[in-house]
Formats: C-alpha cells, structure tokens, sequence
C-alpha cells in the first residue's frame, strides 16, 4: 500500500466483534473496498460470508457483475449468497418507484440472514450521509431523520459511515481494486445522482469541505435526537413499545412531537422506513382533528400498520401479508467450481 494512502478505519468494529457478519456486495467500489478491509478482519467473527442482490435490470452488464461478484469471492474465499429475481417478481411491481422496489426486495433479503442471527454490514459512506441529509431537507423530514443511519443499528453495520468517498477512492488506488461500475450512476434524472453530481460540488465550490460538514451535522443531529426521543419514549409508553398516549403526545410542541412520533414508528421493525414529514405532520394533524371514537389507520412501507384507538397510538403488522421466499443459492468455493444461481444480478450501492 504506497505510504500516502491512509487505511480506512473500521468504525464501531468491537460492536459486531464476535458476531456472524455477512457482507452485502453489489460489485461496486464502495462495498469492494468494504468487503477487502473486512476480509482482512475475518478473524474478529466466527464466520463471515457475502450477500448480492441480481434485479436482473441491466441485462449482459448484470450477468458481468454476477462473474466479478463470484471472482472476488472465490479469491478471498468466502461463501456468497445469491438472490436472483426472476422476471415475474419484477413484473409484479405495483405503486412503488423501481429503486423503493429495489430496496425493499434487497432488505427482505437482508432480513433472512438477520433472523439468523447475522450482522449485515454495509458500506455507505460519509458522503452518502451528506447527500442524504441535503435530500431529505428538500423533501422534508424530522430533524432526527436528516442522516438516515447510524454507524450500528442491529442488525445493520456500516463501518464506512464516518469515511469520506476520496479516502475509499484513494484506499482502492493504492490497493489496485478492480470494482464494477453501474451505469445508471451517471444519469442525473435520478435525484440522489442530481444531488451527488451537480448539488454536492456546487456547495464544495462555495463553501470548502460542505460534505463533511453537511454529514456532521445530520450525524449530531441523529445524536440529540436519538437522546430526546428515548426520553420521551420512556414517559409515553402506555403498554409497551407498541402503543403510546396520544393526548400526551400532542402536548408537545411541533418539533419534538414529530421527533417522538418517528421514534416510536421505527423502534417496531429491522425494515428501514423512511418517514417523510409530510406522513409523520398528517398523522399528528389526524390525531388532533379526530373525536375519541374515531377509528384512524395509515399503513408503512415496511409492512406496519399505525392506528388510533381511544387514547392510544397503536402500531401492528399488516394482517395481510405475503410470505417472503427468497430463491438463494450458497455458493461455496472450491477450485475450478462453476458457479450458477437462480437469476440474474445488479450492482447498485442503493440506500
């Protein structure tokens, strides 16, 4: 490694040391440089593997994803989990954009290794954390919200969290790591690619070193926020994690009802779910304009239900539900293997 390149430091590290850890790897530079520092640490976990998502949306050029994908593997020797969605998933596709689909069918992937006892590692960085926060100011958003993720929220691990994008490029120079390259990355019609490409440098221009600055803020923001909301949950949990007071919960001023009203939605689930403020300003203007004994319902785009029943909020599964059964093929290597799986790839280090 040439002395100027600076090894990336894995964040939190002693937070999953000791635990099953499974690495998710679309083939792209950000989780290739993850999955070489981790394999490089394979001594911390009793057993380490790779899991990669194919979507089967770009063709030929998913189909050379899924060979380096295997390559990378088979040279480090580890075992890698392929889940292929085949054409009828993909056409069954209703009321979601492509990437909320996408991200949805890779996280209920995730789950399954999860349910396992596994800790899933992914690699977003610090500039996925700016990007984020300058998102979902535009969209809206409580102030908690504003980062997005956290370094380790069982069961999800992003060592690379507190990293900067030029210390992964300059670690993966050095290092000569090959990775795949998504296309789609260069389209700007995607408004995270608009944000990365034109919003993020427009800022570095003006002010130097916003991306970092940016992060740091959404990340303190998280912090303040994760400690107030605690404590505020502690006093408005009627019965449990699964129903708050709704007359003390709009006591509160705007903000920190929002703030407390986010908490209380995504303690229920491993399944991220990004609550836009516009959901989480309706639901309290619902609870504010109903009588006692109306009955109010919303649902969550992780499978939740929140409703209103007399003085309580209450959040549940959706009674309705399909059984997730992924098509999984564990690839275990061994010289000369051939290796096939159940449907085509994608390499995408979506969020």
């Amino acid at each position: 490694m040439s002395q100027t390149c600076e090894k990336p430091v894995l964040a939190q590290l002693e937070n999953v040391a000791g635990r099953k850890l499974a690495v998710a790897f679309s083939g792209g530079l950000d989780s290739r440089v993850l999955l070489d520092l981790l394999a490089n640490a394979r001594t911390e976990f009793p057993e380490i593997c790779v899991l990669h998502v194919n979507f089967g949306l770009r063709g030929e050029e998913s189909d050379l994803d899924e060979t380096f994908v295997r390559d990378v593997c088979a040279e480090l020797d580890l075992n890698l989990h392929v889940y292929g969605v085949d054409k009828t998933e993909r056409e069954s596709r209703t009321g979601e954009s492509v990437q909320e689909w996408a991200r949805r069918v890779r996280y209920d992937f995730f789950a399954k290794f999860a349910e396992e006892n596994f800790i899933i590692a992914l690699a977003h960085h610090e500039d996925d954390v700016a990007e984020n926060v300058v998102m979902r100011l535009a969209r809206g958003c409580s102030a908690g919200n504003l980062a997005g993720m956290r370094v380790y929220s069982n069961p999800y691990y992003r060592p690379l969290l507190l990293t900067p994008k030029a210390s992964i490029l300059n670690y993966a120079g050095a290092l000569g790591l090959t990775h795949r390259e998504d296309s789609s990355n260069a389209s700007i019609l995607y408004s995270r690619n608009f944000i990365r490409q034109e919003v993020l440098p427009r800022l570095e221009s003006i002010f130097p070193d916003a991306r970092r600055r940016i992060a740091a803020t959404g990340l303190d923001a998280q912090d303040v926020s994760e400690y107030t909301r605690s404590q505020l949950l502690n006093k408005l949990n009627a019965r449990g994690s699964s129903q708050i007071l709704i007359p003390d919960l709009l006591l509160l001023t705007p903000g920190v009802a929002l703030e407390t009203l986010s908490a209380f939605l995504q303690q229920q689930d491993h399944k991220p779910v990004h609550l836009s403020r516009r959901l989480l300003t309706g639901i309290l203007s619902d609870l504010r304009a109903r009588d006692q004994k109306t009955f109010l319902r919303r649902y969550l785009k992780n499978g939740f239900q929140v409703f209103a029943k007399g003085d309580f909020l209450q959040v549940s599964p959706k009674t309705v539900s399909k059984s997730f059964k992924p098509k999984i093929k564990t690839l275990r290597h061994t010289p000369n293997q051939a290796v096939t799986h159940d449907g085509p790839l994608i390499s995408r280090d979506l969020l």
